[in-house]
């Protein structure tokens, strides 16, 4: 049966975002985190910066966000996503994500569909 329940792929988003922020990230399942971490990392890094994410999430968060950028074809932010991880301090990688985040340097919305479709 697909996880999707009949549902739009917006719709399944929503309700994957919903489960996140209103019963915890537990409740999801590793796609569904995947999904969660690489939305709310493009969320929270236009209002708050990266930093803000890291401080929230920790790690783990940013290499699953990762992984999902690089499963939606955003190669180059799932590198940079990689190598702060490795090292969260360093300034110019900080730097150099959020502006591949805010910009949305590979992020291809029907990629994104696409992914989702996929999974289900």
């Amino acid at each position: 049966m697909s996880r999707m329940h009949g549902e739009t792929v917006d719709a399944y988003i929503e309700r994957v975002l919903d489960t996140g922020y209103q019963q915890g990230i537990d409740k999801l399942n590793k796609f569904e985190q995947q999904l969660f971490f690489l939305n709310d990392l493009l969320l929270s890094s236009d209002k708050d910066g990266i930093d803000s994410f890291l401080n929230i999430y920790g790690l783990e968060a940013l290499l699953s966000a990762a992984q999902a950028a690089y499963e939606v074809g955003a190669h180059t932010l799932a590198t940079v996503l990689h190598r702060l991880a490795k090292s969260p301090s360093a300034e110019s990688l900080l730097d150099r994500a959020n502006d591949l985040v805010t910009a949305r340097t590979g992020i291809d919305p029907d990629l994104i569909t696409h992914w989702v479709e996929g999974s289900s």
